[in-house]
């Protein structure tokens, strides 16, 4: 959370990558994206909007193709 409170894109960038949760909540259960929208970091709040978008669109992406392939199963 420091890393997004403090506007370090590459920072946020780099801990993502290495599996760290954009939805965690802090102690005071505050997201990534109100920390960064908080302290005015316009690059970190997109940013985050950016990940968070992508991360719902691939959920729902795997949700979709699942069904797909368990209803293709069934009729196979």
């Amino acid at each position: 959370m420091a890393s997004v409170g403090n506007g370090f894109v590459d920072c946020v960038n780099l801990l993502l990558a290495e599996g760290a949760n954009i939805q965690a909540l802090d102690v005071y259960h505050r997201s990534a994206l109100h920390r960064a929208v908080s302290n005015h970091s316009q690059a970190v709040v997109t940013f985050v909007i950016l990940k968070s978008s992508l991360l719902r669109a691939s959920t729902l992406l795997a949700k979709v193709f699942s069904h797909k392939f368990r209803t293709l199963a069934k009729t196979a």
